[in-house]
Order: structure tokens, then sequence, then C-alpha cells
């Protein structure tokens, strides 16, 4: 990695592939579950309080992606052979230290880099994507859905004022199968170190172009908890200016993120939100994609993404099989594709199944008689029977 101060777990990689979903919640697991290295400047080792050995950690990690139903199963071979690799990757991204089969959090990633938020903006803007916008109520990485998390911070200046610039905006899109038209989400989100109470006021600035504003408070990892009264004093005002507010405990894992206070929904002017939106177009096409969602019909479903495949809980290993097959069935003019037509995973033991019939549960393929082929085209599942119950209902009362 180019430089411990930019580290964040969504820079893990192993064999140069971005982690697969069940791998990255387990490099979270070995972090959470680790004791931060303590001592003095110059102090490697300072105590043996410090470290924690491989088969407690082993145990730990276990106990804990099994309360979180991640490891289902109870298999803990191919789970001790995933977590040996994790362990070694986040040692040799200095994630973690270790000697002698004992373990602690590197000291390094208690350090506050530079003192600027914007270098949380990368590992928050992932988390944001991958876990936050999941959420039920949100929702917005269905394929017939739209999102993008964008970084904003630099957007303002004399003619909108440096306080309506939001540090990082997501804008979601929601078609909803018993309501008419498309509905467009902005939340804009301020990030601050600490907690000052200026951050509520800054989000309360966003407002104007936003239809929710939240305040993302930093506390860095192996520092003391929170003031409470800090805390009172943020959410009470919050609370009254409709503000929402999370603590981030550990910037780089949602699990570790805390809402205090959730936002308020907000009706901007239209124009007002517009012109906010035109000043972004131009982020990673940001403009063109919203335009050509807002246009489309309704009904429309877009084809399969390789990045649908790593919204699943697979490993590393199965998240290159899961692109793979997705990348070949769009891009092959056949019907459908048999498993014949994959030999290089033939001999990876049941991965290939277990992927494909993850990919078919997950409608991004569909899987029958040992061939696969593309998705459907089915935006809503609708119960045939209660539909045509309904009918017939609406008949008998025009009769």
């Amino acid at each position: 990695m180019s430089s411990l101060h930019a580290s964040y777990f969504g820079e893990l990689r192993i064999n140069g592939e971005k982690l697969g979903r069940r791998d990255d919640l387990l490099a979270k697991a070995i972090y959470r579950n680790l004791p931060p290295l303590r001592g003095g400047k110059g102090t490697k080792w300072p105590s043996g309080d410090d470290l924690k050995s491989f088969k407690d950690l082993n145990e730990d990690v276990y106990n804990d992606l099994i309360q979180k139903d991640i490891e289902k199963d109870g298999k803990k071979v191919p789970f001790n052979q995933r977590f040996k690799k994790v362990l070694d990757q986040m040692v040799k991204d200095s994630f973690i230290m270790e000697r002698e089969g004992a373990y602690a959090k590197s000291k390094e990633r208690r350090l506050e880099s530079d003192g600027k938020e914007a270098h949380y903006y990368p590992a928050i803007q992932d988390e944001l994507e991958r876990f936050w916008a999941l959420e039920d109520g949100r929702e917005y990485h269905h394929r017939h859905r739209f999102l993008a998390v964008l970084d904003t911070h630099h957007e303002g200046g004399v003619a909108t004022g440096e306080w309506a610039r939001p540090d990082i905006t997501v804008v979601g899109g929601k078609v909803l199968p018993y309501l008419p038209s498309k509905f467009v989400d902005v939340h804009t989100f301020e990030v601050k170190i600490g907690l000052p109470l200026i951050g509520i006021y800054e989000a309360l600035a966003h407002r104007r172009s936003s239809h929710y504003a939240s305040v993302l408070y930093i506390w860095h990892e192996g520092g003391e908890r929170p003031d409470a009264s800090q805390i009172s004093s943020v959410v009470r005002e919050a609370t009254k200016q409709g503000i929402g507010v999370m603590l981030l405990e550990q910037y780089d894992d949602y699990s570790q993120w805390r809402e205090l206070t959730e936002p308020v929904r907000y009706e901007p002017d239209p124009q007002v939100l517009n012109d906010f939106l035109r000043r972004q177009s131009d982020r990673d096409d940001f403009g063109l994609k919203l335009q050509t969602w807002i246009h489309q019909p309704d009904n429309h479903k877009p084809p399969v993404r390789e990045k649908d495949a790593e919204l699943l809980m697979f490993t590393t290993e199965q998240l290159i099989v899961a692109k793979e097959i997705i990348k070949r069935l769009e891009n092959s003019d056949e019907e459908y594709l048999s498993s014949k037509d994959f030999p290089e995973y033939q001999d990876s033991g049941d991965v290939f199944n277990k992927v494909r019939t993850a990919l078919s549960d997950a409608e991004l393929i569909q899987f029958k008689s040992g061939k696969v082929s593309k998705a459907n085209g089915k935006l809503f599942e609708l119960d045939r029977t209660d539909f045509e119950e309904v009918t017939t209902e609406n008949s008998d009362s025009a009769t």
C-alpha cells in the first residue's frame, strides 16, 4: 500500500483482488476483536496484555460472525483457511501487528493522519455504498433503482457559499410498484473529526439542496469515550434542527457506526435542488447516468452488472468466479452456457456450483438443467393469485 495513513479496509487485496463481501466482513471482525497496541513512543511491544493469541482471536472472530449470521454452516476448516489468508494480508498491509503468533491493532492506524477530514472520505463513501445504502427503507442497490455516492466537498465557493457544499452526497432513486413515477432522494453528509457543534449548522445549510442532511462525527480508534455531555448537546441541537447524527467509532466499518438521531425529510425548492445536481453532473458521468435512469420506462430493468455480485455474501475467490460468469453471459451471443464453458473453474471443488446457485437465487442469472443464461427482465415479482383475486373482485363490483 502506498501509505499507512491512507489505509482503509476497502484497499485490502488478496492476490490482487478486492475482497468479496464475506472476506470483507471477516477482515473487519478480526480487527474488531483485537486489542489496541499501547505504549510510549518507540515502544513497539510494551506488554503481553496488548496481544491476543491466534487461537483466542480465531474463536472470538468465529463467534462474532456466527452471531451476525455470516457463517451459518458452522464448518470451521474452510473458515480457518480463509481466516489465515485474510489475517496474513492484514499483517502485510500494516493493519495489525504480529509477534510469535500473537496479534494487536497497529498503532499506525490510530494516528490522525494530517488532521484533514478529506482523508476519510474514500472509506466513508465505500461504507455508504456497500452497507448504508442497502438498509431497509433505502435499498438503492437494486438494479431497477439508482445509486451514486459522490465526493462533493470541492463544490461551492463564492456563488454558493462555503457551508453550502456537503462533503459527501448520496443520490438514490426508487421505482415503487404501487406508486406512479420515480422518486429521487438526495442525502448530504458533513464529516467532522470529534464532536464540534458547528457540524450541525453546516449540515443545516446543506438542506437547501437535499432531502436529508446528516453529520458524520469521526471518533478516533483507541481514544477515550466521547464525553456524555458533548453527545447530549449535539443530539439536542440536531433533533431541534431535524439533522441526522452518526458517531463513527471506526470510520471504515459500518457495523461500528452509531446512529444518534435520524434526519427529518425536507422538501427543498426544486430549482435549487436541480441546480445542485447539475453542478455535480461531471463527477463520474453522474449527470448522464441519472438522466438516463429518469427517462427510462418505469418497467425497465437494466442488464446485470459485475458489481451486482459484490453485494452477495461471496468470498474473494467466489466473487472472481461470479464476475466471470456474469461477464461471459453478457458478452456471449449464445442463448445459454453450460458449466463446460468454464473449464478453468472445474478443478476448484464446489466453488463454481456454489457461485452459480447463489447468482441464480439472487436472480442475477437463470439456471436450469445444467445451463446458465441471462436473468429475466421482470421488474417486480407479484403474486399472480393475489392479482387475479383482486381483478375478479373489481369485475364483480363493476357488474
